[in-house]
């Protein structure tokens, strides 16, 4: 009953951007302070690679954001702001501390390689039928005429 939603339409909006804000404060705390925006797309493909955590949940996120989405829902006016700068908090504090002591993070080391770039410009992330693996190729060098399903 979709139209319901409407006669409290507000109440909804702020219930879904509370919890909401707390995805984001997780993603930016990811992206940027622990994986420092390197991420190793083969492994996000494998499954039982080191995305798979605890039955394939990561536990610092499910915490973060059930905590900081809770927090920002009860904090009326402030909730986007909050839920956002706690859940990343939470995560990081989390994966830190806790999860990335058992969980190993390939891009996550002492150096930083390039090897773990997401896209940077004149490369392509490419499956290997062969090897059944993901290999990064420069885009001149990728032959033209096959079939790839990503396109």
């Amino acid at each position: 009953m979709p139209w319901k939603i409407l006669d409290n339409l507000f109440s909804f909006l702020f219930s879904y951007g509370a919890f909401l804000s707390a995805i984001g404060g997780i993603m930016v705390a990811d992206y940027y302070f622990i994986r420092k925006r390197r991420i190793n797309i083969p492994d996000l493909y494998r499954e039982h690679g080191q995305f798979h955590y605890v039955r394939g949940f990561n536990p610092a996120g499910i915490i973060a954001w059930v905590v900081a989405g809770t927090v920002a829902f009860y904090s009326a006016q402030w909730a986007f702001v909050l839920g956002f700068f706690l859940g990343g908090l939470i995560y990081f504090a989390i994966m830190r501390l806790f999860v990335m002591r058992r969980f190993s993070q390939n891009e996550c080391g002492p150096e930083i390689s390039d090897r773990y770039l997401g896209t940077s410009a004149g490369y392509n992330w490419v499956y290997d039928r062969e090897l059944r693996d993901f290999k990064r190729v420069l885009s001149s060098e990728l032959d033209k005429d096959v079939s790839r399903e990503d396109l």
